[in-house]
């Protein structure tokens, strides 16, 4: 089997998910190539699977023009008439607003994939009645990448990152990617009542006192003012001026912290809790997406993100927890169902379903009964 996964991983090194997919599909003995000018280019090699990402990447994380857009469908139509299309739906809409030709690029591929991939339930129900094959698989641990998490202990960890072994560290870890995000954690932080509190969110884009920070790049100045207010010597905000941690980087933040918290508001999906439960973390997050099913299902910590005062409480309820032992049960769900190798092996099983289906209407239809 021939799987083309369109994606530029130059373009978006940053994330492993893509990486990790096709190595796990490659050990499976299949033929997976990862390219976007493939998509666009090649009218002569033969792949039994198209296999989209994020909307954007085929444009290389570009806004599409409209003429982009026509070719777009045409290049889809071409591939539909020798490959099935498949799709995982990393997110609901794009996170840039406002912009007409992200929104219609979602619609695009959405329309036009033969089957889609959710990472969770949620996602299945907001679209269950379109005419494709759908299918939930969570989101694989980057175990290939990071093999032996139990290795590197707290204690090391701290060291490395100036922590106290006293300290009680909340990581929010990945983009603030609006100032709501930022506004409600930073705020939500300040107000728990928690002796010798860190909040370590190296990509919090702001230049406050007690942090690392150095950047002003996107948050208005109502917010770094009020961050600068709340980041005090007894609330501690460490942050790497809004800039990436290298993969070599990222484990000591992840060993260091208590607990993990998703600093999302109403985004469907987060690498950061698969990766929280990999590294054996206790997590805390949003009532919205996937995630929010995932969280109740293994019993982690769930805040309303459109109340602060939850959010506060939420927080605080660490206090009287055993972070550890939620932490091994997460460990324990990701290493039984979040492994790259099992991940795969689904995702293969499904290759499989819709290669032998005849995709039409009525069987689709069957299929999500």
């Amino acid at each position: 089997m021939k799987i083309l996964i369109v994606e530029d991983l130059e373009v978006h090194k940053s994330n492993l998910f893509v990486k990790e997919l096709a190595m796990g599909l490659s050990k499976l003995n299949l033929e997976v190539i990862v390219d976007t000018d493939m998509f666009w280019f090649n009218d002569t090699t033969h792949f039994d699977v198209i296999h989209l990402q994020w909307p954007e990447s085929i444009f290389k994380w570009r806004n599409p023009s409209d003429i982009e857009l026509y070719y777009l469908q045409q290049r889809i139509d071409f591939w539909k008439k020798k490959s099935k299309i498949i799709y995982t739906r990393h997110n609901s809409l794009p996170h840039c607003k406002g912009v007409d030709n992200l929104l219609k690029l979602y619609q695009i591929i959405e329309k036009n994939s033969n089957a889609i991939i959710h990472l969770g339930a949620y996602s299945k129900e907001e679209i269950k009645d379109n005419n494709a094959i759908h299918t939930v698989i969570e989101h694989h641990v980057y175990d290939n990448t990071y093999t032996n998490t139990k290795a590197l202990t707290k204690e090391v960890a701290r060291k490395k990152l100036n922590l106290k072994e006293k300290d009680v560290v909340f990581l929010a870890f990945g983009s603030f990617r609006t100032k709501q995000e930022s506004r409600l954690i930073t705020e939500a932080f300040s107000k728990i009542n928690i002796p010798n509190k860190v909040l370590l969110a190296p990509r919090l884009d702001v230049d406050i006192p007690y942090t690392y920070s150095k950047s002003l790049r996107y948050i208005d100045k109502f917010i770094i003012n009020k961050i600068k207010k709340i980041a005090t010597k007894d609330n501690r905000i460490i942050s790497n001026g809004g800039n990436f941690i290298d993969d070599n980087e990222l484990p000591y933040y992840f060993a260091a912290s208590d607990a993990v918290i998703l600093q999302r508001l109403n985004t469907l999906n987060s690498g950061n809790l698969s990766m929280a439960f990999w590294f054996g973390k206790t997590v805390i997050g949003p009532n919205s997406g996937n995630m929010n099913s995932l969280l109740k299902q293994t019993n982690n910590l769930i805040f309303n993100p459109n109340n602060l005062k939850s959010t506060i409480e939420t927080l605080e309820s660490i206090s009287a927890l055993d972070l550890n032992q939620i932490g091994e049960r997460n460990y324990d769900y990701a290493l039984n169902k979040l492994t790259t190798e099992k991940i795969a092996g689904k995702i293969y099983e499904f290759y499989c379903n819709v290669l032998s289906s005849d995709l039409n209407f009525n069987k689709a239809k069957k299929n999500n009964e």
